[in-house]
């Protein structure tokens, strides 16, 4: 008899819990995001000159390219999300990589870049059982993606801003009716963006680098919702 007791105390614990932590759909409210997570860049193509000297009073410049990989990369962020409908919803996001290392070995040996980026994105949600507890969704939209760096740790890098698209997929899980934990996983796509050193200008025209800022991004945060 007490065996049963207790079961029916922790499903009365449950129920309550879930009635609680169940959300009524965002419609018409206002979420405020903060997301911890790292991204995954692509390859990127550099381009250096190195100094060799032929003869102690002859001095050549050799010419290296190549691809620089990079690691995964710590990426921080935030933004808000607003219900238009039970199932739709818009968000605007921030996401900031402070330090990208690319390396790659040429005729001067290692040479390294450091590229640090800010992504600003506007998208859309397609939010599944808006009324549960726990909320997939599918979104898309528009980045915009605002970069600089260092070469060898000390030349300043220009490069150039580039306007992308992104595609993601994630969840909420309501704790509560205005708190939900929040993961977020999305693929960037934009053109590569032009990379140019103005303490070594290349000659023939030649650019610095391409940066590419197409990866994989991963986000885990929390959201509070204002209303």
């Amino acid at each position: 008899m007490k065996k049963y007791l207790v079961l029916i105390v922790i499903g009365a614990v449950l129920c309550t819990l879930s009635d609680t932590a169940m959300a009524d759909s965002i419609k018409g409210r206002l979420g405020v995001t903060g997301r911890l997570g790292f991204m995954v860049p692509s390859s990127s193509e550099f381009t250096t000159v190195t100094p060799v000297t032929v003869i102690p009073s002859v001095t050549l410049g050799t010419i290296d390219t190549g691809k620089g990989k990079a690691d995964p990369a710590f990426v921080a962020g935030g933004g808000f999300i607003c219900g238009v409908t039970d199932n739709l919803a818009i968000e605007v996001d921030v996401t900031h990589a402070p330090k990208i290392e690319y390396a790659f070995t040429g005729f001067g040996g290692q040479q390294s870049f450091e590229i640090t980026t800010t992504n600003v994105s506007l998208g859309f949600q397609y939010r599944f059982f808006p009324e549960k507890m726990l909320v997939p969704y599918l979104g898309a939209g528009v980045d915009f993606i605002f970069s600089d760096g260092k070469y060898q740790g000390r030349d300043k890098l220009d490069i150039e801003t580039v306007v992308g698209e992104h595609v993601n997929a994630g969840a909420d899980f309501f704790v509560t009716q205005k708190i939900a934990l929040n993961a977020d996983f999305r693929g960037i796509i934009a053109p590569r963006a032009e990379v140019n050193n103005p303490n070594q200008p290349l000659p023939f025209n030649l650019k610095t680098g391409e940066y590419d800022p197409v990866s994989f991004v991963a986000l885990f945060g929390v959201r509070f919702f204002l209303n």
